[in-house]
């Protein structure tokens, strides 16, 4: 656990008001029960004090191949938000602040079905280019070292990031049901 804690700092000390904190479960105490922190590893906090997290679904993958998740600070959304780290990796230079925007505006897609088109029009790739270009001159030295670990292991900075988180969370569990049963 210790050289995964250095690789994660290594890649992203600060990025978009996201702080690496690894393994800090302690951030779970207050509402989540010991026997689900047992298969969450914290990676993460962000300035709003929700977490990111490790899902361990399957203790027997790399823990690197485990999905990613969001645990919000105000209980909802709480939602896969990668099918594994290196895919988080991948979407992050655009900012946390992506995550949440496309996992709580599904949340509202899912009960008003419609407006799908609305949802996926907000978040095209213009949007998201334009989030990268900003984080790329603020954030240039996490930025950078992301870039190189995705290289060394043959991925590029994810070109269309709304599919992605959207295809994890079609493509999971369901994070929320598993947490609050």
């Amino acid at each position: 656990m210790e050289d995964f804690k250095k690789y994660i700092e290594l890649n992203f000390n600060e990025i978009d008001g996201f702080k690496s904190d690894l393994g800090n479960n302690k951030l779970m105490e207050d509402f989540i029960s010991d026997e689900k922190k047992n298969s969450l590893c914290v990676i993460g906090i962000h300035k709003s004090g929700s977490l990111i997290a490790i899902w361990q679904l399957n203790n027997t993958l790399n823990i690197l191949e485990n999905p990613i998740v969001w645990i919000d600070s105000e209980g909802s959304p709480l939602c896969v938000i990668a099918i594994n780290y290196l895919e988080f990796l991948s979407i992050l230079p655009y900012g946390v602040g992506l995550f949440y925007d496309v996992i709580s505006s599904w949340d509202w897609i899912k009960l008003n079905n419609e407006r799908y088109n609305e949802f996926s029009e907000k978040f095209n790739l213009s949007y998201c280019e334009s989030l990268l270009t900003q984080n790329k001159l603020i954030y240039y030295e996490t930025f950078i070292k992301i870039e190189l670990i995705l290289k060394k292991n043959k991925m590029n900075i994810e070109k269309n990031p709304f599919s992605k988180i959207i295809k994890a969370i079609e493509n999971n569990a369901d994070f929320e049901a598993w947490l609050l049963s």
